[in-house]
């Protein structure tokens, strides 16, 4: 398509927005499509349907507003969803105030950032067609003309539900301008729109004495006042705070628990009965939904003072703590990346750089487990799906029943990935390996200024935890390279295993993969796999009825699943195929005898790290001199006695 065409369409698209009519027009649209006479948490709940919900592999569901945008964060959203599903219903939760209460970081703005985009993208759209009456600075609902006395009918024959009353400015326009005359008033077609302050109202709070209380309510113009205060109130109000912007749409709170309290006794009659309180100039009815967000602290802090009480009965919270999930963390700093990579396309990041700071970050949100037996390292393995030795994924539920403030605490992602971004962009040229990148978060913790000693010693031995793990994902990554074909061989196994599996299930004959051929399910290839990660005949059914659902429930939704789909599956299969300690010892270790052959097949892993795992000359030949001094029972780092953290292994 070329400019000429785009912009063709651009304008064919602004045309088909700008609708005009009368009230009757809009009256006879509205009882033929009740939907546009919904209030505002109907037409949020239903923006965030109409962007597509499915269910993901852990049975947990997905929405399509927040799907590659917001990650592990499935329960909060699921909560924020739900609030939105019963105030649509107009129950007596839409009366409440949506409180997201959580760490700096941990996704609460670009939740609401991304509802608020949703809803002006929604109305633009014609299932989120919304009219207003012309030239009212609050987008009125233009059912609000309608009579009281005969509303009662008209919901009853039409099933239009009218809820508010119209605004001085309103009222006035039709006194004065349509003398009465409800059916001549003028509606047009409106879209949300943050920047032209229509329908979604923001206000961060800031220092409480310095808070006008106009900047939510509106200004009156005083030259305007006079002996009728009906007309008047018609005149005067500019109706331009941000509660007034926010009808018929969404109103954030930013810094919620900072609002001066007079702003914050208007936000509860806002909430309560649905009216902005104009002081002495009585109120204006307003439909929007309120969320407000806030850190712990301010909100403790809150809830000590007994004025707040009756706000208080007003909010639900929702807790948005940081991500306890390795491998979702790693999609957020991949994401918050991308823009620094394109800056800086010289610069190499090795492939285990993120996921080395994720496991650090991730571990300095963990409570300790009180599970006997199991160690953090274990919990956070448990946490992100993966395979754990005598413990399973119904202890992480109870764990995260005993634990409600697990990740209010810890390393935000922001924090990583600006010492991250620092590190990438003062490097012109070259790579930023894993561990001088580790280094470079933990130096600037040292610094930090909130950071107390029992922290630093805390986050030392975190440090430490996080470098093991990192031994661990270098070992694997390099015992990968050592096998020619490992992925084609992996993807055969789970082929096979998944063709086994499933016939087994349904009891029905297998057709072999490779061959083509109908044969009976291969048990003792499944079970080479089960025996690699500790599944005893015993428990072999749970795990695999386990799988198998999983599998089903993706087929279902028409995705594929592959040998990296099932966390536990994956690690069996590559133990099937990856080589011992002794194997990449012959390698890695200089026998003067073989030393020519041993340069060979470094290289060839060498070569391997470059061309199928993301890595460049640089940090494959760092990854596998770290794994031979590792190998060799190297210690990267140490703690001396006075908790003070030494680098054994040299930075580059």
């Amino acid at each position: 398509m070329d400019l000429e065409q785009l912009l063709e369409a651009s304008e064919q698209q602004e045309k088909k927005l700008f609708w005009e009519g009368t009230f009757a027009d809009y009256l006879h649209m509205a009882t033929e499509q009740v939907a546009l006479a919904r209030l505002s948490h109907a037409r949020i709940y239903d923006m965030i349907v109409a962007n597509g919900t499915e269910t993901g592999p852990r049975g947990e569901k997905i929405y399509g507003l927040f799907k590659d945008r917001i990650f592990g964060q499935e329960q909060p959203l699921d909560r924020i969803v739900q609030y939105f599903a019963s105030a649509a219903k107009r129950f007596e939760v839409r009366k409440r105030i949506l409180l997201l209460l959580g760490p700096p970081a941990s996704g609460k703005s670009s939740i609401v950032n991304l509802i608020k985009r949703g809803l002006e993208k929604h109305t633009r759209e014609d299932e989120g067609a919304l009219y207003a009456i012309k030239g009212c600075p609050m987008q009125e609902e233009p059912l609000h003309l309608i009579p009281t006395e005969i509303r009662a009918t008209l919901e009853q024959e039409a099933g239009l539900h009218i809820e508010g009353d119209l605004c001085p400015r309103c009222g006035y326009m039709l006194r004065n301008e349509y003398g009465g005359k409800i059916s001549k008033v003028m509606i047009r077609r409106v879209t949300l729109n943050e920047r032209e302050s229509a329908g979604i109202g923001t206000f961060v709070s800031s220092d409480p004495g310095s808070q006008n209380l106009s900047l939510l309510v509106g200004s009156i113009d005083n030259t305007q006042l006079g002996s009728d205060r009906v007309e008047a109130a018609g005149r005067a109000y500019r109706l331009d705070g941000e509660l007034n912007v926010a009808n018929r749409g969404i109103m954030e709170f930013a810094e919620f628990f900072k609002t001066d309290e007079s702003l914050l006794r208007v936000l509860l009659g806002l909430a309560q009965e649905q009216e902005i309180k104009m002081g002495r100039f009585g109120s204006v009815y307003a439909d929007e939904s309120i969320i407000a967000h806030s850190n712990e602290g301010d909100f403790k802090e809150f809830v000590t003072n007994p004025k707040t009480e009756a706000l208080l009965d007003r909010i639900i919270t929702v807790k948005v703590p940081y991500n306890l999930r390795i491998s979702e963390e790693k999609l957020i700093y991949g994401k918050m990346l991308q823009d620094i990579s394109e800056q800086n396309s010289e610069t190499h990041l090795s492939p285990l750089a993120i996921p080395l700071m994720a496991t650090f970050a991730v571990l300095s949100r963990l409570d300790p487990p009180e599970k006997q037996g199991m160690s953090l390292t274990e919990k956070l393995r448990l946490y992100d799906g993966q395979h754990v030795v005598s413990h399973s994924l119904e202890d992480v539920t109870e764990m995260k029943e005993e634990h409600p403030d697990e990740g209010m605490t810890g390393i935000s992602p922001r924090y990583v990935m600006n010492k991250l971004s620092n590190v990438v962009t003062e490097k012109t040229d070259g790579c930023v390996c894993a561990l001088p990148a580790l280094n470079t978060l933990w130096e600037s913790l040292g610094e930090h200024i909130t950071l107390v000693t029992s922290d630093r010693v805390r986050y030392a031995l975190l440090l430490q935890e996080a470098i093991k793990l990192y031994d661990h994902m270098a070992r694997a990554d390099a015992r990968r390279a050592y096998v020619e074909n490992f992925e084609k061989d992996a993807v055969r196994k789970f082929d096979l295993y998944w063709a086994s599996l499933k016939a087994d299930h349904e009891n029905v004959m297998m057709v072999d993969p490779e061959t083509g051929v109908e044969t009976h399910p291969d048990e003792k290839a499944m079970r080479r796999v089960e025996e690699r990660i500790s599944i005893t005949d015993r428990n072999k059914a749970k795990f695999r009825d386990e799988v198998y659902e999983v599998f089903v429930k993706l087929e279902s939704l028409g995705q594929k699943p592959d040998f990296t789909t099932h966390p536990e599956l994956r690690e069996g299969i590559e133990q099937t195929l990856l080589p011992g300690p002794k194997d990449l010892e012959r390698v890695l270790f200089r026998v003067g005898r073989r030393e020519a052959e041993q340069e060979r097949q470094k290289a060839a892993m060498q070569q391997r790290l470059v061309q199928e795992y993301g890595y460049c000359r640089e940090c494959s030949r760092e990854l596998l001199d770290y794994v031979a001094f590792s190998l060799r029972g190297g210690q990267a780092v140490k703690i001396n006695r006075s908790n003070k953290v030494r680098w054994q292994w040299a930075l580059s």
